[in-house]
């Protein structure tokens, strides 16, 4: 468990700034607004669970987006993620999206935008249990789709985008490594359900090693019969 979510170990100082970034601005209100079509935070707090999945497809597009020019969300962009990470569907939704979309390049990479920051620390259970799942089901899943080499690749990267956002929303701000920092909230990930996946994989590589072995072996016994005599 220690190797995913350190990787090679960090400092683990409690911050005193969960908000210091890196960032070079904000965008601009209206930008969002023509993003998305007008989609408000009215609408994100009391959406279902398939709306709930499409606004968290258009608002990490969007976060891709003012990533790539170094900007943070504006206003209005912030609170739509604020509502979304207030509830239990659009927590679902929103971290599904931002784990598997394979075109995040740089929304991804820490440092995350301060509304991401904010929400979790202010929701913390709600968000570190959800990732916290998501984390231990890719790694399984990783392990699971050895013969198909699309899915384990996408489920690597959900893998590796949950511990890099454990790993960045728990350390000491640094806004040149992009880090953030609130190491307690280590102490909400579920270590019981990481611990589930780890004794599924392993499992999983015991009944691969005896399937092997047990192939070798009548590949062996079948030889000696038909050797000549």
């Amino acid at each position: 468990l220690g190797g995913w979510l350190w990787g090679g170990g960090g400092d683990k100082t409690e911050a005193t700034d969960i908000f210091q970034d890196g960032f070079k601005g904000t965008a601009t209100e209206s930008s969002w607004e023509d993003y998305s079509g007008g989609v408000t935070s009215d609408q994100a707090l009391a959406c279902s669970v398939d709306a709930a999945a499409d606004y968290a497809d258009t608002i990490t597009g969007y976060l891709e987006e003012t990533a790539r020019k170094g900007e943070r969300l504006p206003a209005n962009a912030a609170e739509v993620v604020q509502a979304l990470l207030s509830h239990s569907d659009g927590v679902q939704g929103f971290w599904t999206a931002f784990l598997t979309n394979p075109d995040l390049a740089n929304a991804a990479k820490p440092p995350f935008d301060p509304a991401i920051v904010n929400t979790v620390s202010r929701f913390p259970e709600l968000n570190i249990g959800v990732i916290s799942n998501c984390l231990a089901l890719s790694a399984v899943e990783e392990n699971l789709f050895e013969d198909d080499e699309l899915m384990r690749q996408s489920a690597k990267t959900s893998k590796e985008r949950a511990c890099t956002v454990l790993k960045s929303l728990s350390r000491q701000p640094s806004p040149k490594k992009g880090e953030h920092g609130c190491n307690w909230l280590l102490d909400l990930v579920d270590y019981l359900v990481l611990e589930e996946a780890v004794d599924t994989i392993e499992l999983r590589e015991e009944e691969k090693r005896l399937a092997k072995e047990k192939v070798e072996r009548e590949k062996k016994e079948l030889a000696q019969r038909q050797a000549p005599r």
